[in-house]
């Protein structure tokens, strides 16, 4: 999932890296999954962030606010 070649070209192919972004979420990572990995440049980590939030709520998110809230 976070190949160093694959990070690289998200970095510089907005396409690529919002199909990736697409697949991430597929599959149920979470911001929280992507940021706890050091891989990932900082970049792309609020990136993923902003697409979340654009694309659907996340989920580790929602988790939390119910914990704090419940």
């Amino acid at each position: 999932m976070f190949a160093k070649l694959k990070l690289d070209k998200m970095e510089n192919d907005a396409w690529y890296r919002y199909n990736v972004f697409r697949r991430w979420k597929r599959y149920g990572h979470s911001t929280a999954d992507v940021n706890g990995k050091s891989a990932v440049s900082d970049n792309l980590k609020a990136l993923y962030t902003t697409f979340r939030n654009k694309h659907g709520y996340d989920t580790s998110f929602k988790k939390r606010e119910l914990e704090c809230n419940g």
